[in-house]
């Protein structure tokens, strides 16, 4: 199950774009298994035929609880624009205290146009920092 919010918005001179959501993933898994060696009767491929059987059962559970949020701001007067990411996530499988991992990044553009006669000119600057995987 997954959900998202979002707004794309001009207030004056600044603009903004921005959306928030969330994600919830369960997965669960069963397996049953029979395994044997050597035949009692040779070439009757039966379990029941096995000479030794061993049988085992494996089921697990596990989820994923996620929450992100995205925004990026656009400044006229400073022709810039600066970004923003978060998530985060819950584990289910593993300790309580320790499930919780959050990913933010955050990035900045600037730039600047020139007009030389008829000709005109631009230059960028981008820069960007993220962390991944904080606990």
């Amino acid at each position: 199950m997954e959900w998202m919010l979002g707004v794309d918005k001009e207030f004056g001179k600044i603009g903004l774009n921005a959306f928030v959501g969330g994600n919830k993933m369960y997965r669960n898994y069963e397996r049953i298994a029979a395994n044997g060696n050597g035949f009692n009767v040779d070439f009757f491929p039966a379990i029941n035929n096995a000479k030794t059987r061993d049988f085992g059962y494996g089921y697990s559970e596990q989820g994923i609880n996620s929450l992100f949020r995205f925004s990026r701001s656009k400044l006229r007067w400073l022709v810039g624009i600066i970004t923003a990411t978060a998530r985060n996530d819950w584990f289910s499988v593993l300790n309580p205290e320790f499930n919780s991992i959050f990913y933010p990044s955050v990035g900045a553009l600037m730039g600047i146009f020139r007009h030389l006669q008829e000709h005109a000119f631009s230059d960028q600057f981008r820069q960007s920092y993220a962390l991944h995987g904080r606990r």
